[in-house]
């Protein structure tokens, strides 16, 4: 029930960030195992990719990706490069739903 919550939560704010690039069709989490799978429909694209982060961790209302896999090569090249052990900021209202659920 908790990861079901969290995914709803990180689906809505992320599909807010994305709205002119793409949606997020699906997202399924694993706090056990620290995964986050989903789905996104990227603007002008036919077929969905898929990204699964393999590791993560929530420091306060920060997220940090730890390891990423993708259905496309690039996306992977883009996370290693230029996205990987960077926090990514949860914006103060989802933050404080997540203190609520975790």
């Amino acid at each position: 029930m908790k990861d079901r919550a969290i995914a709803l939560l990180l689906k809505g704010v992320w599909n807010m960030k994305l709205a002119k690039i793409g949606k997020i069709k699906q997202l399924h989490l694993n706090s056990e195992d620290n995964k986050i799978s989903m789905e996104i429909l990227l603007q002008g694209e036919r077929e969905p990719i898929w990204i699964e982060v393999e590791r993560y961790e929530i420091v306060g209302d920060e997220l940090y990706i730890k390891k990423l896999r993708s259905s496309k090569e690039w996306i992977e090249g883009v996370f290693e490069n230029f996205l990987s052990q960077k926090p990514i900021k949860i914006p103060a209202q989802a933050a404080r739903y997540l203190e609520l659920i975790l």
